[in-house]
């Protein structure tokens, strides 16, 4: 079975002709893309991060900004975490002067 399998593989043909615009027309579409890919926003920002930012008046500013956005977002951060550890302290004071928040507490 295995020679008769063999037999018929070597046998089948392909025949194909591609169109004869075939080639100019990938060409065409190569040409395309590269071109929608050199006029890309993303590129251009990409080149633009590439040739500015070693400068230091652009690094500086990147390092500046992003230092601040850091702080500013711990900060926000921290004041969140502060606001609920200070109601925590001032239910647990109320508690501890108030005989009837003490009484509730209990049960």
């Amino acid at each position: 079975m295995d020679e008769d399998l063999k037999d018929k593989l070597n046998a089948w043909k392909v025949e194909f002709e591609p169109p004869r615009t075939f080639g100019s027309e990938v060409w065409q579409r190569i040409a395309a893309r590269e071109s929608a890919r050199r006029n890309s926003v993303w590129r251009k920002l990409r080149e633009w991060i590439a040739a500015e930012l070693p400068k230091p008046q652009y690094a500086t500013a990147v390092v500046l900004i992003g230092a601040t956005l850091s702080i500013g977002l711990a900060h926000v951060q921290a004041q969140g975490i502060n606001t609920k550890h200070w109601r925590q302290l001032e239910a647990r004071y109320v508690t501890s002067i108030n005989p009837a928040a003490q009484a509730a507490a209990l049960q």
